[in-house]
């Protein structure tokens, strides 16, 4: 099993007044999220909190291994907080996720927007929180630098 990486972009819009990124999560068999979408900076922060309070308090779901799809379906369906995924953000927007025990191993399964099938990877989710709490914190500091730039007088 390869670990995710949340894969960050920052800069500076063109007029050098707002901070953009874009963001998606990589995974061994699968990348989620849009890359291409450019979010807000602190958006994106707001919306990693909110990911990050929602998985201190997520539990895996008991599931056997060929109702996986269904389920999710159902899960995600009846309460999009449920979802493993940043929520609110076009980025992400349409991607599902979830945890779920399988024979008592913890999976994470994915299923990308406009995609038929789901992708189902290994996982706990006390391991995942602490891979989207790091990158938080980086992106977090990143906007701050980058904040500290903007607000440096020019010469």
């Amino acid at each position: 099993m390869t670990d995710p990486h949340v894969k960050v972009d920052v800069f500076l819009s063109e007029d050098k007044r707002y901070i953009f990124t874009r963001c998606c999560f990589i995974f061994e068999s699968i990348t989620i999220g849009d890359f291409e979408q450019i979010i807000l900076g602190k958006n994106l922060i707001g919306v990693l909190e909110d990911l990050i309070f929602r998985l201190e308090e997520y539990s895996s779901i008991d599931c056997e291994p060929d109702k996986l799809e269904e389920t999710l379906s159902s899960l995600i369906n009846n309460d999009i907080r449920h979802s493993c995924l940043p929520l609110g953000i076009e980025a992400f927007d349409g991607d599902t996720g979830a945890f779920f025990s399988v024979a008592g191993d913890s999976y994470i399964v994915l299923k990308p927007w406009e995609r038929n099938n789901i992708f189902t990877e290994k996982m706990s989710i006390s391991h995942y929180l602490d891979i989207i709490t790091l990158s938080k914190k980086i992106l977090a500091s990143k906007i701050h630098d980058l904040q500290n730039e903007i607000n440096e007088p020019f010469e």
